[in-house]
């Protein structure tokens, strides 16, 4: 823990050794003396924050993992170095517990799981940064709907609805969502040339799959 929250300590602290960076925030008008105070005062400290709660998270699902599953060959690469500076770098970057809970899943599942070889652990890390905590919500109360693929469920505007409603998520528009899904390869338009459908419905994409199964690793 001593090395990661050395390494992490550097973002303060090359704010802080920037004359340049600065001079440019405290003349930002109107709020540049409050963001001084606020790089200069409290970047390490919720640094620190985040980075442990990483640690910790990582630390306890790590515990639960008999040694026989490790794959000690991809644990000592430098894809696995990769994969956890990224997911450092990322959990610096947010204030969202969930999410930072869920890099330390990833980090955990790609030491004990092999996955489809059309993915790797890097894109699903890339995936999980690039949502919201409130679009990581939706991702996880979809799934949980239409995983069973003998269901024949689908998303759409109406089942995003209920689910708000029925599973207490946070207010959102629906199409926002199915946008922000669609556009990373989650889910994808259902084509059928069927007399009065007109589009609008959306099945699961197997990357949206292959992440839950990564993510829904159980070792809490």
């Amino acid at each position: 823990m001593k090395n990661s929250k050395e390494l992490f300590n550097k973002v303060a602290k090359k704010y802080e050794s920037s004359v340049a960076f600065k001079l440019a925030i405290a003349a930002i008008p109107k709020i540049g003396g409050l963001i001084d105070i606020l790089l200069s005062t409290k970047a390490s400290g919720l640094s620190n924050n985040r980075i442990e709660t990483l640690i910790q998270n990582l630390s306890r699902k790590m515990d639960q993992i008999e040694n026989r599953k490790i794959k000690m060959s991809f644990l000592n690469s430098e894809e696995f170095y990769d994969l956890f500076v990224q997911a450092a770098n990322a959990t610096i970057k947010t204030r969202s517990i969930l999410k930072i809970q869920e890099y330390a899943t990833i980090l955990v599942s790609s030491i004990t799981t092999e996955i489809n070889d059309q993915f790797t652990y890097e894109d699903y890390m890339n995936i999980l940064i690039s949502l919201t905590e409130k679009e990581l919500l939706f991702v996880k109360a979809i799934y949980d709907e239409l995983k069973n693929p003998t269901d024949y469920k689908m998303v759409s505007e109406n089942v995003l609805l209920q689910l708000i409603e029925r599973k207490n998520l946070p207010k959102a528009d629906p199409n926002f969502i199915i946008g922000r899904l669609e556009s990373m390869g989650l889910i994808t338009e259902f084509k059928a040339n069927v007399i009065g459908y007109g589009g609008g419905v959306y099945e699961m994409t197997l990357a949206f799959r292959e992440l839950m199964e990564a993510i829904n690793l159980h070792v809490d």
